[in-house]
């Protein structure tokens, strides 16, 4: 009887054994997985930073292009009305005198031929 009673918990304690067993396998089967996953993660982050860090210096770079571009226009911008401003200035001159030199032509044109 004390045989058949030790046979049974045996019996049952490696059952125990076995089911711990497949539970330690799936166990470290799944840690296993995670770490390859983990492995992968680590290599994509890895080189979504290294992409970051060269987007960052593309930027930092056509910022530095805009930000001299814009200097540049303005200053040009400026001396363009500067330009015109001079160059309306001086056709202003240039009718005033155009009328006063026609005015002053045709007088003289006028009294030359009332001496004659």
């Amino acid at each position: 009887l004390l045989l058949m009673k030790d046979e049974s918990v045996l019996k049952h304690l490696l059952q125990q054994e076995a089911k711990k067993k497949e539970s330690v396998r799936l166990a470290e089967s799944k840690i296993a997985k995670l770490n390859e996953q983990l492995q992968a993660t680590e290599k994509v982050l890895n080189a979504n930073k290294i992409f970051l860090k060269k987007l960052q210096e593309q930027i930092h770079r056509v910022q530095q292009r805009v930000t001299v571009k814009k200097a540049l226009a303005l200053k040009y911008g400026e001396e363009l009305a500067r330009a015109k401003a001079l160059a309306s200035k001086e056709i202003g001159k240039r009718k005033l005198e155009h009328s006063h030199f026609g005015v002053s032509l045709f007088f003289k044109f006028k009294n030359y031929c009332f001496e004659i």
